[in-house]
């Protein structure tokens, strides 16, 4: 009776059962099949076939929940399509695509001009991660057992899209006395990443062809929310006191500027506070939003911080970025937005929308963590011994490469740079020590443009016999 309809493949990847239910599915597609045909009785096939009256049983089930099969009591099965099915039989377990290529907005969300920076291998004097040796894992996982016994329903469904309130309010609090910024916890709203931030922001705030400034050299990551967004970037010069004004006589209307005032990345340059209230009356005058990147701001050093930009504006001009990756792990997926009143509705719904709510439970563990104040054990542990390690890289730098390099000696952070003294390709030098597991980055690829040539070395996680090392290795090369 199915002579030619059913073929047994015992060497396939696919089970018996799926096998079954393919093919007659197939048969009826093709026509081979069709309305009212009565089909074997299960254990009849199974014989037939030399399966298990089970198998058979499977393949049936899923026929009938496509509404192929009927099966009336007392009756055997039969076919209960009225016409050939359309749609495609995949007949191989290779994944097919599907739809042709990517849309513009694709290929832009998927360009990655981070690829030459990135340390795929790992290796010593990496940048831009935290010490995973200081991070308090015993503590961390108090605060996760605690909240967790806490979380309520309003808690764990779509009630708090923004953020969980008594996180929300540990941040204002937080936020307030360290860094001087001015917002409820209303207006707090938690994301993802800062990455997450960036790109909801471009697509909420500003059209595809608006202008925004950004720092040169600078943050990658802006680049590429900007860019998937298909707005127009222009560049802001950097100078030991930070970014330059643009000039007021341009014809520009930025609708964003991105900026990294604390510590200007990569450089690690301080903005002068003139030049913050510059900033924040051009903004004001283009009714533009500043984008303020605070991203490592918990472990300088200076004696005086000065405050953010939100917490100096009059106004709604600025927007600030906070994260958790380098106070934490990046892998917790934390990170808020400190937005004007009016925007924190929209924008809440707009995180609903695109799906960058941050874990709750975790949310609920950092309120833990920091209601208990282990959160702030853990910065001033790490703020003084990453100020330590960054001094002694400095040092080092120094002593074996002398008038080979120009340090800008580090505040505080994560990081570090050092420019060549000659014209070197630093590219095929991070490359080189990347191999020998030392992995610096580029400073040249941190540009839009022609950029000059250096490394970014990083040296939170670094002791002291790591530090003379991955010296030691990036001397042989530019030696």
């Amino acid at each position: 009776m199915f002579s030619g309809i059913i073929d047994i493949d015992r060497t396939s990847k696919l089970g018996l059962a799926e096998q079954i239910y393919r093919q007659i599915r197939l048969a009826v597609r093709d026509g081979r099949l069709v309305e009212g045909q009565k089909l074997p009785s299960s254990r009849t096939l199974a014989k037939n076939l030399g399966v298990s009256r089970n198998t058979i049983n499977q393949a049936y089930d899923l026929l009938k929940s496509e509404l192929i099969l009927t099966v009336r009591s007392g009756a055997v099965a039969s076919i209960a399509s009225r016409q050939p099915l359309s749609g495609p039989i995949h007949e191989s377990t290779e994944t097919q695509p599907i739809g042709g290529s990517l849309s513009e907005r694709g290929v832009r969300a998927s360009e990655d001009p981070r690829r030459d920076l990135r340390v795929h291998q790992g290796g010593i004097l990496q940048s831009g991660v935290p010490a995973l040796d200081l991070f308090p894992r015993d503590a961390w996982a108090r605060s996760l057992r605690r909240s967790s016994r806490l979380l309520t329903e309003d808690d764990v469904f779509y009630t708090n899209i923004g953020g969980l309130p008594r996180f929300r309010s540990q941040l204002a609090d937080y936020l307030s006395k360290a860094r001087g910024v001015k917002a409820t916890a209303e207006q707090i709203l938690v994301t993802t990443s800062t990455q997450a931030s960036l790109s909801l922001l471009s697509q909420c705030l500003a059209d595809p062809g608006d202008d925004v400034f950004v720092e040169d050299p600078g943050y990658p990551g802006a680049r590429v929310a900007f860019n998937a967004h298909r707005l127009a970037l222009h560049t802001l010069d950097i100078d030991p006191e930070g970014a330059l004004l643009p000039d007021r006589a341009s014809k520009l209307d930025p609708r964003l500027i991105y900026l990294t005032p604390s510590h200007q990345f990569p450089m690690g340059y301080c903005m002068s506070l003139s030049r913050r209230l510059a900033f924040i009356d051009y903004a004001r005058d283009k009714c533009a939003f500043i984008l303020e990147d605070d991203y490592d701001s918990e472990f300088l050093v200076a004696d005086h911080p000065i405050a953010s930009l939100q917490g100096l504006a009059s106004g709604s001009e600025v927007i600030y970025l906070g994260t958790f990756a380098k106070t934490m792990l990046p892998g917790i997926r934390v990170a808020y937005m400190v937005v004007p009143k009016d925007l924190s509705a929209p924008l809440s719904q707009a995180i609903r929308n695109t799906g960058v709510m941050a874990s709750v439970p975790i949310q609920a563990a950092l309120a833990d963590f920091m209601e208990s104040g282990q959160y702030y054990t853990h910065l001033r542990k790490t703020r003084s011994i990453y100020d330590s390690r960054g001094k002694a890289l400095a040092s080092e730098l120094n002593r074996q490469l002398g008038n080979r390099i120009q340090i800008v000696v580090p505040f505080g952070g994560v990081q570090l740079v050092v420019k060549f003294a000659l014209d070197r390709d630093d590219i095929s030098i991070a490359q080189t020590l990347q191999k020998a597991g030392v992995g610096v980055s580029a400073l040249s690829l941190t540009y839009l443009g022609d950029g000059a040539p250096g490394l970014i070395i990083g040296y939170s996680q670094a002791d002291e016999g790591q530090i003379s090392t991955g010296v030691q290795e990036i001397c042989k090369v530019l030696k």
